[in-house]
């Protein structure tokens, strides 16, 4: 993994720079939201973040041709599964992504470690 905690980006996609690196932009305003935003509005803030980290993702993983591509897969689980586990009531759905995104990095021991209860 890369600094940040992303998995580490083998070469530069054109959904790398657009709608991967929009997921990532809204990633790190969820962070931001979670660690710095105390307004009335914040779950509404999380939700729409949240709901279009995981659209920009979604998108990328439907384009015929991403799904031979491990590290842009990876990289976009990991996504998912970052921007689930800033979402309330989302921790069990970001638990399942995480645990493709070590499958498809092949490091099994860390995938079976964190589908087991």
């Amino acid at each position: 993994m890369s600094a940040g905690g992303y998995p580490k980006e083998a070469g530069t996609t054109t959904a790398e720079k657009g709608p991967l690196a929009e997921a990532k932009n809204l990633v790190k305003e969820l962070e931001d939201l979670e660690d710095y935003y105390f307004g009335p509005d914040k779950g509404a803030r999380v939700q729409k973040a949240f709901k279009s980290a995981v659209d920009c993702v979604d998108r990328v993983l439907a384009e015929p041709g991403n799904s031979r591509q491990q590290g842009l897969k990876s990289r976009a689980f990991y996504l998912k599964g970052r921007a689930s586990s800033l979402a309330p009531g989302s921790e069990i759905s970001a638990e399942a992504v995480l645990v493709v995104v070590y499958w498809n990095m092949q490091d099994v021991a860390q995938a079976i470690g964190l589908a087991r209860p």
